[in-house]
């Protein structure tokens, strides 16, 4: 009987799991991808991006954005999830600072994401270091 018992709590934790929504999906991806961010920088992002994203085009962007560390992120506006379309969007702010000049800059990354095949992936691609937070 305990066996049992073991066996339909099991099945029913699993069941849970398995039907975790797409929002809860997505705010678990971007957690993860912020905290990437922060440690790894860079490095990170080619990791969740959406393969449909042409990166080679986009390699300078991505070239620039090594120079700098990545010191913290932080999100500017809720998170706007569209279930039917698979879509989602996040503004965040991301605190830089030069690995060569040890200057700071903050800028806005309006992250879009798309839904597919069970997983979220970014396709805004790499952040724009153009785009200052406005004081």
């Amino acid at each position: 009987m305990r066996a049992l018992s073991w066996l339909l709590i099991s099945l029913l934790l699993g069941g849970c799991a398995s039907s975790k929504s797409k929002f809860s999906e997505f705010e678990d991806v971007t957690r993860l991808y912020h905290q990437a961010l922060r440690w790894e920088g860079a490095e990170a992002i080619p990791n969740f991006l959406d393969p449909k994203y042409d990166a080679q085009s986009n390699q300078q962007r991505y070239e620039r954005l090594q120079q700098f560390q990545i010191k913290g992120v932080r999100p500017l506006s809720a998170p706007v999830l569209d279930e039917k379309a698979g879509t989602a969007s996040q503004q965040v702010a991301l605190e830089l600072v030069n690995r060569h000049t040890s200057a700071s800059k903050t800028i806005v990354d309006v992250q879009r994401w798309r839904y597919e095949n069970k997983r979220w992936l970014l396709s805004s691609g790499f952040p724009d270091l153009d785009k200052e937070l406005a004081d």
